[in-house]
């Protein structure tokens, strides 16, 4: 269990330690989960986007979207919650881990997190444009 969640929370906190180095005001941990949670959204708007050009049905209910997407959200929120918040020692530990690495792996995993965070972004982009060219009738 630990080897799956060890990248997504070495993720979560070198975004944590971002918003450490930007602004000291003790909220840095809910920004970052803030940051996970809607990367974990844009990814499954992504996922049910294609899953919707492939199929050319639609997958994601096209009803009221509070209906669907907040419990959706709470959800994720919740499992964020336990997987980054609650466990403080965890994340002493990978904070202490990734405190320790060289100033150069630091670097590289700082460009690898900013290069996730933007193909996320660009990739949700993309599969609002692919869908913007289906034929849906």
């Amino acid at each position: 269990m630990r080897n799956i969640v060890k990248p997504i929370y070495l993720f979560f906190l070198e975004i944590y330690l971002f918003f450490e180095s930007i602004s000291n005001d003790g909220f840095s941990e809910w920004k970052a989960a803030l940051v996970v949670q809607t990367l974990q959204i844009f990814i499954l708007l992504i996922l049910f986007g294609w899953l919707e050009i492939i199929t050319g049905g639609n997958i994601i209910p096209t009803g009221d979207p509070k209906l669907w997407g907040i419990p959706i959200a709470i959800g994720l929120a919740i499992i964020n919650y336990c997987l980054f918040l609650r466990h403080s020692d965890l994340k002493t530990e990978y904070l202490n881990e990734l405190k320790t690495l060289s100033r150069k792996k630091r670097a590289i995993i700082s460009v690898l997190t900013i290069i996730a965070c933007l193909s996320v972004a660009l990739l949700l982009v993309f599969t609002f444009y692919k869908k913007s060219q289906v034929n849906w009738s």
